[in-house]
Formats: C-alpha cells, sequence, structure tokens
C-alpha cells in the first residue's frame, strides 16, 4: 500500500467511517438496538485494523495498545448496551428487571 500523503493511506478510517455511516442509516431504518450492535461491532472492526494494519492513517490517535484496548473495551460497552435495553435480549444480573 502506498504510504505518502492521502491517497491509499486513509482507507482503515473511511472503512470505519462508512461503517458508522451505515449503522445510521440501520437506526432510521430499523431502531437502534441493531445500530448499537452495528456501532459496537465498528468498534471491534477499528481495533483490528489497528492491531493487524501498518498504516491506519488518523485511526491512529496513542500507541497501540491504548488505541486497541479502548476501542475494544467501548465497543464491548455499547454491544452490551445494545443487547440490554428493554426489552432485553441478554439477562444482565446487575440490572433491575421492571415487572408490569
Amino acid at each position: 500500500m502506498p504510504t505518502g500523503p492521502g491517497g491509499l493511506r486513509e482507507w482503515p478510517a473511511v472503512l470505519v467511517l462508512a461503517l458508522l455511516a451505515g449503522s445510521l442509516v440501520i437506526a432510521a431504518l430499523f431502531g437502534f438496538r441493531s445500530a448499537t450492535l452495528m456501532i459496537g461491532g465498528t468498534l471491534g472492526v477499528a481495533a483490528i485494523l489497528r492491531i493487524f494494519v501498518r498504516e491506519v492513517g488518523i485511526l491512529a490517535v496513542r500507541s497501540r495498545f491504548t488505541d486497541v484496548m479502548v476501542m475494544l473495551v467501548l465497543g464491548g460497552a455499547v454491544v452490551m448496551l445494545g443487547l440490554s435495553v428493554p426489552p432485553p435480549l441478554v439477562d444482565l444480573p446487575w440490572v433491575p428487571r421492571r415487572t408490569g
């Protein structure tokens, strides 16, 4: 891949932004639960790209370890949020259930 300015160097960031834009379309068409799952998955994709792609352009903010850990933790939190909103798809023991 070229490592010069602009061009193909920014493809990981463009991919992540395209996935996020797709999740906004999904939210508008199908609701927020599927969109939150897609946003969490997008953060996972960004973490994987940060691990395996040497030149990620503006996707790199801090050290590789810090970027990957932040994206994985936030992506996991967003996925858990998407799975636990009423009616929950996953029963989390620390979230009280409303009856009635």
